[in-house]
């Protein structure tokens, strides 16, 4: 498995995770829930559990590989990585159009 290629197509299920709970509720409450979110999947990483990851992840990354796959992968970004130290926005911008 090719760590590097495969990073955009699993990012993908979780941008449109953020896009649908931006959409869905206000702004506030989504940021809440994407906090809260991010600081789970941090969790989780951090403590090699990469089986609770899979088994709450959308349906768009299980289908991308198997629990094993998934395994495998999010193992060589920790290891790469490291434990995370601070997690934080760096850029976020709303926009509505009143019509």
């Amino acid at each position: 498995m090719n760590v590097g290629s495969d990073i955009m197509p699993r990012a993908t299920p979780f941008a449109i995770l953020v896009a649908v709970l931006m959409t869905s509720c206000g702004l506030e409450e989504t940021l809440t829930k994407v906090d809260t979110a991010v600081q789970t999947f941090h969790n989780e990483l951090d403590a090699g559990s990469y089986d609770q990851i899979y088994e709450a992840a959308h349906e768009g990354f299980r289908s991308a590989g198997t629990e094993a796959e998934s395994a495998k992968f999010l193992g060589a970004i920790h290891e790469k990585l490291g434990n995370v130290k601070q997690a934080r926005y760096s850029f976020f911008r709303a926009q509505r159009n009143a019509k």
